[in-house]
């Protein structure tokens, strides 16, 4: 079994009005969308943004049938779902901006690290069945 998910990389150049759109084919398919660099969105735009990615999670959550975006009455697939994933502003990523305190509301933060592989190594080896796996390694 397999999820649809639609993978946007974000840019400058893309607009409240194309956003809607996609969110529109998001909401009625059940896809999930990840807005990949969400954060090079230009800052004029995010609050435009964000008012219809509340729109759309409160009528995920309220579970209801309809949603009105783009002036456009809309069936929900509960299935949706917007996710998005960002890069530190500055810290040599240029064009990156601080999302707004309402928009951050919006998302759950988690972060990112790199994976200890001889770790993974261990635990997959104990899980087949190996007793030595630490001297394994």
């Amino acid at each position: 079994l397999g999820r649809h998910v639609l993978v946007f990389n974000c840019d400058e150049g893309i607009d409240s009005a194309s956003m809607g759109r996609m969110f529109t084919g998001i909401v009625m398919s059940g896809a999930w969308g990840c807005f990949d660099e969400f954060n090079r969105l230009k800052q004029e735009q995010l609050s435009v943004i964000s008012q219809q990615i509340q729109v759309i999670q409160d009528a995920l959550k309220g579970k209801r049938s309809s949603v009105t975006l783009l002036g456009k009455e809309l069936s929900v697939d509960a299935h949706a779902g917007i996710f998005v994933t960002m890069n530190p502003a500055g810290k040599g990523y240029g064009g990156r901006s601080t999302l707004p305190a309402n928009l951050k509301a919006l998302f759950r933060p988690i972060a990112m690290g790199r994976p200890d592989k001889e770790l993974i190594a261990e635990v997959t080896l104990f899980a087949k069945g190996f007793n030595e796996a630490k001297d394994l390694g």
